[in-house]
């Protein structure tokens, strides 16, 4: 019960932190919030949450009670009244662990369902870097049908340009023909995108964990650019294990460290004790009368006998098989303490490649929007004018045009691409999603 009431209320906070992380965008935060109540992959982290408190339960607790029930030193007549020895026996025996041994186990136990706690929240945090990185791909995908729909409408002015110049004389008909034929080619690329954008429709609902996307609402690029990011506290942040993966691996190290403390435990042998209580029944004894002469049959009751036991294995195997499984857990937990330290050396490289990618995508974004585009289009427009007035061949022209898409769309990738980056970087770190 407890565990079906933290989960949401931690991904409702987390959705709430997404939301208002830099550009607020409440499609995406709805789709991250999807993707963490309905994707396989986190239904499947949960039930191994549950699992791992079901099993800290089981290897925490005692070994039930043993229940014996017997007849002992039956003779072979199977007359219980013939020998004095022959009893009804009821027993109980029980183990008793050696002190210690539970904790360590408990104490594993309870580890590793932080282990599979952290491991939710690291398949979150990639599941929302996941639906990020699809919905920003799908918004790119939509803004630049946008863009090829604009360069159709400019190669349209480029037909009819090249209409009015064979018009007036001054130009020829196989630059009508050719500027026509570029028109037509938009109706290629326009097809081309289409088939893109239901592809990655496709890809944005499989991260949702949806069957279809008919009902996906189209994603909007932000008008601005991502955050700025912190790199050096970022890197801090991730050397003191903050980051959900780092926390993962630094309570595996913890729970083998906890695995070894019960194994060397081991060498101490459980005990059993047990309490037995005896029936005896009547005896059946004959006597004969030394006056008489005659038998006769007679019985003699008989007293209950408790019985109790101490029992303990000899351990004179375990310098073999016990200190070879201290040895064992002893070599896995110094793997998962390397395993962290190359966890952070890992987690700081993809920091850095990040910050990276990000400035880089950030960067061009500026330069592409603020000085090329404007330029590309004022190219555009100046060449459009000199080829109206016969300065100016139809190649400048064709060649001026296509900079002004490719400039419009580089725009759309670095922004983008941007975006998506900056939500890998949050998840990376585990915050703000």
């Amino acid at each position: 019960m407890k565990l079906k009431l933290v989960l949401p209320a931690l991904a409702l906070c987390a959705v709430a932190a997404f939301a208002q992380t830099a550009a607020p965008d409440s499609t995406l935060a709805a789709y991250v919030q999807e993707s963490w109540q309905n994707h396989p992959d986190i239904q499947s982290m949960r039930a191994m949450i549950a699992a791992e408190e079901n099993r800290t339960r089981m290897n925490s607790a005692w070994m039930n009670p043993e229940l014996r029930f017997g007849l002992m030193n039956v003779p072979q007549s199977f007359d219980t009244h013939m020998d004095p020895n022959t009893m009804w026996q009821i027993g109980l025996m029980q183990q008793v662990p050696f002190p210690g041994k539970l904790s360590a186990s408990a104490q594993a136990g309870t580890l590793r369902t932080k282990v599979a706690e952290a491991t939710v929240d690291e398949t979150r945090f990639q599941m929302a870097a996941m639906v990020a990185m699809a919905y920003y791909d799908l918004a790119a995908t939509l803004a630049v049908r946008k863009v090829l729909e604009h360069g159709k409408e400019l190669a349209n002015e480029m037909t009819e340009a090249a209409s009015v110049m064979v018009s007036t004389g001054m130009g020829t008909q196989s630059e009508v023909m050719r500027s026509r034929l570029e028109a037509e080619s938009w109706n290629v690329k326009l097809t081309n995108n289409l088939a893109d954008i239901s592809r990655k429709r496709a890809a944005l609902a499989y991260a949702l964990g949806r069957d279809v996307d008919s009902t996906l609402a189209n994603p909007v690029l932000p008008e601005g650019l991502p955050p700025e990011i912190a790199l050096d506290s970022a890197l801090q942040r991730a050397s003191i294990d903050n980051t959900p993966a780092l926390k993962r691996l630094a309570l595996e190290s913890g729970a083998a460290r906890a695995d070894v403390r019960r194994a060397r435990l081991d060498y101490w042998p459980d005990v059993t004790l047990g309490l037995s209580y005896g029936l005896r029944g009547y005896l059946r004894t004959m006597s004969t009368s030394e006056m008489t002469g005659i038998t006769t049959n007679s019985k003699i009751k008989q007293d209950p006998m408790i019985s109790l036991e101490l029992a303990a294995p000899l351990p004179l195997f375990y310098k073999g098989n016990q200190r070879a499984k201290v040895r064992e857990l002893s070599a896995m937990q110094s793997s998962r303490e390397a395993e962290l330290a190359k966890a952070r050396l890992t987690k700081e490289q993809e920091l850095r490649d990040l910050y990276a990618r990000w400035k880089q995508s950030v960067d061009c974004c500026r330069i592409e929007q603020g000085k090329i585009l404007p330029q590309t289009e004022d190219t555009w427009r100046a060449v459009l004018i000199d080829y109206r007035a016969g300065k100016a061949p139809f190649v400048s022209l064709s060649e001026a045009r296509m900079k002004v898409v490719m400039a419009e769309m580089d725009v759309i990738m670095h922004k983008a691409d941007g975006w998506a980056v900056y939500r890998q970087w949050q998840a990376a770190l585990g915050k703000g999603l």
